[in-house]
């Protein structure tokens, strides 16, 4: 789509959190869908759609897509009318059944829920909570409402993933959030996008500038069967020691060197992420789930809804269509 509106953009970023939340909860249903060899990630592509297989319980950690975190954040806005605060994020988050048992099997998840029910301050329940990737799929809103503005997309995002975790993993989700606002730029290319998530984290987390750089350094400088081998073995693995202790263990280290690679292949950049062979623990929503949400609104905030293929858009669409309300809460407040 050759110069797309910003409504189209917005629209465009929906449609994509809706794809890359679909296809990754794919591979919990269809486990055979993985690259066996480096080369294989292209070939997946004509898989690669949502999940057909039927629902019985192949994994205790989730019976729904991470679609659901997408939709709160989204409902936090559009049910405030403007900018959400934790305590507006909570008021969703906490009566969401998409994000409760049995939807979502995850105590750090449906525990917030039981807190804030409790009459928990939103700015509390999420402490001590162990960090994880997760609440980075509730981030497109964040970044939707405040585009091309990745510094406060940045600071709100850190705020509303907070409601469920500490710091660490608040610190992720803000930076999902920054990435998605970046793409909203007018003149935003996918460097653009790395190049202020890795600015932001210098600013503020130098131990997570040191856990990106090398990654998305890799993403810019490694041709593309190099770049397919790297992936395989090493880039989309989740380090034995993370595994053991985090869900989903920090996203943006795994979406920076995608959008630096391949942000202009919609179709390889979501193979990369659904087709990566590993622990089975983290082959689905518990890790690549959170990062394709996230890759996916940054992909159509870039290109439109015509970024991604017909065949795609066919299903993501009524998808994303409950999350127009979005656009109208933006236009007011750019209006103002």
């Amino acid at each position: 789509m050759p110069n797309p509106t910003l409504a189209q953009r917005i629209h465009g970023s929906l449609i994509g959190a809706a794809i890359g939340a679909e296809l990754s909860f794919a591979r919990a249903r269809h486990p055979e869908r993985v690259a066996k060899r480096p080369e294989d990630f292209a070939a997946l592509i004509p898989q690669l759609g949502p999940a057909t297989a039927p629902p019985e319980k192949l994994h205790w950690m989730t019976d729904a897509s991470l679609r659901h975190l997408v939709d709160a954040g989204v409902a936090a806005y559009v049910k405030k009318q403007g900018r959400a605060t934790p305590e507006d994020f909570a008021e969703v988050f906490k009566d969401h059944a998409g994000i409760a048992t049995p939807a979502l099997f995850f105590d750090n998840l449906h525990t917030v829920q039981e807190l804030l029910k409790e009459g928990m301050h939103p700015r509390l329940s999420g402490l001590g909570n162990a960090p994880h990737g997760l609440m980075c799929a509730a981030m497109p809103a964040v970044g939707i409402y405040h585009l091309a503005d990745p510094d406060y997309a940045y600071l709100d995002g850190i705020e509303l993933a907070a409601v469920g975790q500490g710091r660490e993993g608040s610190e992720w989700a803000g930076l999902c959030a920054a990435a998605v606002a970046a793409a909203f730029a007018p003149d935003a290319t996918a460097r653009s996008v790395t190049d202020t998530v890795l600015r932001l984290a210098q600013e503020n987390d130098k131990n997570e500038m040191r856990q990106l750089y090398w990654p998305t350094r890799i993403g810019r400088s490694t041709p593309r069967a190099e770049f397919a081998e790297w992936w395989w073995r090493d880039g989309g693995y989740v380090p034995v020691t993370s595994a053991q202790q985090f869900i989903a263990w920090n996203p943006p280290r795994y979406l920076l060197p995608l959008i630096d690679h391949c942000a202009d292949q919609p179709e390889l950049f979501m193979a990369y992420l659904t087709g990566a062979a590993g622990n089975w623990y983290y082959g689905q929503n518990g890790l690549h789930g959170a990062v394709a949400v996230t890759g996916g609104a940054i992909l159509g905030a870039l290109g439109g809804p015509e970024i991604f293929p017909a065949r795609w858009r066919a299903w993501a669409e009524p998808l994303a269509e409950a999350w127009r309300g979005l656009g109208p809460v933006v236009e007011r407040r750019l209006a103002e």
